[in-house]
């Protein structure tokens, strides 16, 4: 590993580290130490300091498939590691120790765990709209379209994503795509379970505040609040060419963008917070004209898209102020916005 200085791009440190096949790297959120992890074929994580000195190994396991995804919580006192195991194994970042397994092979979910379920469910067969019902307990998961369990192979953790305050964290695996997971971070508890109909292809939190936009590649997208969840369709027509497949909210959390391979469409949420009951009127029929999407075709004018999204593109831009990088070395020195932008994955 090298460490350079970006003012000058002098090296200030550089050592070996011992790994088979080294995969990837991260500063810590406080820039003390610089995690290593190897290849899928490891379970392998070390801990460096930017000395070179070696502060924390990690091998749950060896003889299988190791590491899959790597994320650290927005306050930097947590990251979440999915193995191919099919579980999250959550480190604290101050001791670098594990604090805790989370199981995501758990398929009876019983009263005494405190676990909401809900389901998607389509209202007849001959309509395109579906609601979320809630499911009594107990309840048994069912691996769905696409999963891995059926295959008897079981499942990698592909994604993990923190709220914006880092008290709640998502997650969804191979094994079974079509169900997302939703734990209570304080505490280390399974808070919520969504099971959707079709495998779930991307997840996103507000940056702003605990909302969670879920896509699966078709025209809805779904929406998770800490008092409600819901159904919004993206187009007014019936012609279900949209297949949301990735989400990207604005960093100032008042708009986002939900894109396929063609097509993307510009939203702007509206949180609801009563504890107003979902039905039909209230999820599938958004009442409020901002909330019928229209796709964005290729080569359209974006920002004719934005004004029919009641938006204003200039206001929708970043603050240049915001989110500024450093360099310590006697003094902060603040990278101008090239070499700012070339930064968006953090300080390494």
């Amino acid at each position: 590993i090298g460490i350079y200085f970006v003012g000058d791009w002098s090296l200030v440190s550089h050592f070996a580290v011992d790994s088979y096949d080294l995969c990837d790297i991260a500063w810590s959120k406080d820039d003390t130490s610089i995690v290593v992890w190897e290849s899928e074929f490891e379970s392998k994580q070390l801990v460096y300091s930017p000395t070179g000195n070696l502060m924390s190994s990690n091998e749950p396991y060896t003889g299988a498939l190791g590491i899959k995804t790597y994320k650290f919580s927005p306050n930097g006192l947590n990251v979440a590691v999915g193995y191919y195991d099919n579980n999250v194994r959550i480190f604290n970042t101050k001791t670098w120790r594990m604090i805790s397994t989370l199981n995501h092979s758990i398929l009876n979910i019983t009263p005494d765990l405190g676990i909401v379920v809900f389901r998607e469910e389509e209202l007849s067969a001959k309509n395109k709209y579906s609601k979320y019902v809630e499911c009594p307990l107990p309840f048994k998961l069912q691996p769905g379209l696409g999963s891995t369990l059926l295959k008897g192979i079981g499942g990698a953790i592909d994604q993990i994503e923190f709220s914006a305050d880092s008290n709640f964290m998502a997650t969804k695996g191979e094994g079974m795509p079509n169900v997302l997971y939703i734990w209570q971070v304080n505490g280390l508890k399974l808070f919520t379970i969504i099971i959707q109909l079709k495998p779930i292809k991307d997840f996103q939190w507000s940056p702003k505040e605990n909302m969670l936009l879920i896509v699966t590649e078709n025209a809805k997208m779904y929406t998770f609040t800490l008092s409600n969840v819901y159904i919004v369709e993206l187009v007014s027509d019936n012609s279900n060419t949209f297949g949301a497949g990735k989400i990207i909210w604005n960093s100032d959390g008042k708009s986002f963008i939900v894109s396929d391979k063609k097509q993307m469409i510009i939203g702007h949420p509206e949180v609801n917070d009563s504890n107003e009951e979902p039905n039909e009127e209230n999820i599938q029929q958004p009442s409020q004209p901002h909330q019928q999407f229209q796709p964005i075709e290729d080569g359209a004018n974006y920002e004719e898209g934005y004004e029919e999204a009641d938006g204003n593109p200039e206001a929708e831009q970043n603050d240049p102020n915001e989110g500024d990088y450093y360099a310590q070395n006697d003094g902060d020195n603040i990278l101008d916005e090239e070499e700012k932008g070339q930064n968006d994955y953090g300080n390494e």
